[in-house]
Formats: C-alpha cells, sequence, structure tokens
C-alpha cells in the first residue's frame, strides 16, 4: 500500500492507496461536440459514456515482497489502456516494489503485465499485456478544459473493479493546475505541478485510472485524493494527460526513464517581515534559500542560504512551487539564468546579481526502444 499524507490548501491530502502495476501510440481525438453544463443533462450521457469507455479501463492488482518467508502483501490500484498493442498507463505508486502485476480486463480475462517504464518524480508507469483485441482510450482536449466541466473518475476503488468492471462516478472541474508537492526531501521526491482538481468522489484504489470528459475522452490521470480537516468535503486530483504527459507516456512505452533537473537547493516556507525589510523588497514573490545542497549545481554556481530569487532565465518566480515546477521540467545539462537578491553581511548592502547554474540529473536510466514517436 502507499500512503502519503500532505497539509495542502488546508486540506489533508492523502496518496491513493493502490497497487499495481509499443508500435506506435495511437493517441486519438474526438469531433468536438457541444459541452453539456447541466450536471443533470451530462447525467442522461453519463449512462452512454461508460459502457464505451469501460473496455480501456482496467483493474490492477500488486503483489509485493514482505520480510516473512513465502508471505507477500496485495493490494489494487487501476489503469488505462493507452495503445491496442498492450500498453497501459497507471501511477508508478501503485505498482512501486511490485514482485507480480496483474491486469483484469473489462471481459473479466486477467494477465500478468510486464513493467515497461516509469517516471517516480512525475509518478507515472508504462505497463504491457499480451492480449488479443484491446481497445485503447480517446484523448481529449486539454485546452478546452475549464473549471465547472462535468468529468468522470473510473477505475478499481477499494477494489470493487477486481471483476473488470470498473466503478465510476461523477462531479466537476474545481481547479486546474494544482500544485501538490507531497514528496519526501531528497532528489527522489515526487513533486505535481499539473492537477485537475474535481469533486467526483476518488478513493483508494482509484490511482492510476482515467479521468474522463463528457465526451468519454481521458483528460487525466487518477492520482490523490484530498479531504477537508474539519469537514467531509472531498477532492480528487488527476494528473493532466496534457502535452508534457504525453511526451512521457511517449518516452516510458520505449522504455526511456526521462531525467529531471537537479539544482540541489531548500526553500524557505515562506519569507518573514524580517528578512523582508532587511532585503528592502516591496514585492515579496519569490523563493528563499534555506539550504545549498553540498557539490550541488547551486553550490557550484556560489549561491548562499538568504537569497532570493526573483528570475529564472527571464521568469518571474512567485513563490517557491514556481521554481520547483520550472527546474523539475528542465533537462540535466541545461543552463538556467538565476537572478537574486543578495544582502552583504558586513555592509548590509542589498545586490542584483545573476549567476547560471548548469543542472544536473536525478535519474540516468534508458531501455530498449520499441516503437515511434507519435505525432502531437
Amino acid at each position: 500500500m502507499y500512503n502519503m499524507k500532505q497539509k495542502v490548501n488546508n486540506f489533508l491530502i492523502v496518496m491513493l492507496a493502490l497497487t499495481a502495476m509499443g508500435a506506435s501510440l495511437a493517441y486519438k481525438f474526438m469531433p468536438n461536440v457541444a459541452p453539456v453544463d447541466d450536471l443533470n443533462l451530462f447525467e442522461a450521457r453519463f449512462a452512454e459514456i461508460i459502457p464505451k469507455v469501460s473496455p480501456s479501463v482496467v483493474a490492477i492488482k500488486v503483489e509485493k515482497p514482505t520480510e516473512m518467508v513465502n508471505m507477500t502483501d496485495q493490494s489494487s490500484g487501476s489503469g488505462f489502456i493507452i495503445d491496442s498493442e498492450g500498453f497501459i498507463v497507471t501511477n508508478y505508486h501503485v505498482i512501486e516494489d511490485a514482485a507480480n502485476i496483474r491486469v483484469t480486463l473489462n471481459n473479466k480475462e486477467t494477465y500478468f503485465a510486464q513493467l515497461i517504464g516509469k517516471d517516480d518524480r512525475k509518478d507515472i508507469a508504462i505497463l504491457k499485456i499480451q492480449a488479443p483485441d484491446l481497445q485503447s482510450v480517446t484523448l481529449g482536449d486539454i485546452d478546452e478544459l475549464a473549471p465547472g466541466q462535468a468529468v468522470i473518475v473510473m477505475g478499481n476503488p477499494l477494489g470493487l473493479a477486481a471483476d473488470g468492471k470498473p466503478v465510476s462516478t461523477f462531479g466537476r472541474i474545481n481547479k486546474l493546475n494544482q500544485i501538490l508537492d507531497t514528496g519526501t526531501p531528497g532528489n527522489t521526491k515526487r513533486f505535481y505541478d499539473n492537477m485537475i482538481q474535481t469533486d467526483a468522489i476518488t478513493v483508494p484504489g482509484n490511482s492510476g485510472g482515467p479521468l474522463i470528459n463528457q465526451f468519454g475522452q481521458v483528460i487525466g490521470i487518477n492520482t490523490a485524493m484530498a479531504q477537508g480537516v474539519k469537514t467531509n468535503q472531498q477532492f480528487g486530483f488527476a494528473i493532466t494527460f496534457d502535452t508534457d504527459t504525453r511526451e512521457l507516456v511517449w518516452e516510458l512505452a520505449q522504455g526511456i526513464e526521462p531525467e529531471h533537473g537537479f539544482m540541489g537547493i531548500s526553500m524557505a516556507e515562506s519569507i518573514d517581515p524580517l528578512i523582508s525589510q532587511q532585503l528592502k523588497l516591496k514585492d515579496i514573490s519569490g523563493a528563499l534559500i534555506a539550504y545549498v545542497v553540498e557539490d550541488s549545481p547551486a553550490a557550484k554556481a556560489q549561491l548562499k542560504m538568504g537569497d532570493f530569487i526573483q528570475y529564472l532565465d527571464g521568469k518571474k518566480i512567485h513563490d517557491n512551487n514556481d521554481l520547483s515546477s520550472y527546474i523539475d521540467n528542465q533537462r540535466p545539462g541545461k543552463t538556467v539564468t538565476v537572478e537574486f537578491l543578495r544582502q552583504n553581511p558586513y555592509t548590509l548592502e542589498v545586490q542584483n546579481m545573476t549567476t547560471k547554474i548548469t543542472l544536473a540529473s536525478r535519474q540516468n536510466l534508458q531501455m530498449p526502444k520499441p516503437f515511434t514517436k507519435p505525432n502531437k
């Protein structure tokens, strides 16, 4: 089981407890249809959409080794078929450390799955099964998403779709581009910077399943849930299936483990009034360095604790998440221009400074490439 808690925006973020665990990716797009803004009208369409998408949604069962001899832990999660050759998208935390991964299809047939590619940082994995007559999902237009639109969460919540019949709930989009930093300190912590927040019921076991728009198209990967600390209000979070995610899925399906840029700093949670006064700040948006990792790119560029970063490559940095998101989406070897403020400890003079940092890598693993890159 994978459980993680993080308080974000007054909510307790809980990573869904799940499990789990080519040819060219046949990305398909549906023709534009007039949107349904009324949930009552959407409910009528709901019954038509589910049977069409269900054959592409899979239930995942994972066995993980334990310290006890001949004993395993079992957990369940979700996934969806991205290509008819048998490639399946899920969350990496669903199948992490799995000894065996079983995938059950809508027709109740079950197959062992192979892990083809993974990205721990982005929490996405690609599995592959050998099965005939598979139906892949259709991808939706992310540019058309907006708060208030109706969506469907599909998957295997609490293992209730173990017979291959996915469970579906629906609600509305509350927010786009939600950032969740739910990882642990260090180079491998997970960071989500493009989440779709919805009020559709999402529970442990839904992770890795598709978030569907009102046309039956995939727009996200169900990944996390949140529950109010003093309320029963619950929200679900899905990784947006945007251009970057599609590119990542393509790389993972080739067996490439993508590399993410690493700068080597920890940032203060906030800037207090005293530091703001010392740096003579009017606009306090930015990222304050609390710690610089020894021998890291930041250390080699002579960044120091107390430096206040305002721009990266000319892009305004409003907060820590802005900085993390920008660096995380750069590749190792990229040289980044950093503009920051520094106070001289002796003269107390505040200096506007610029330096260049060549990013390091979080990981570097490549495997065979089975197929051709699709058009975006």
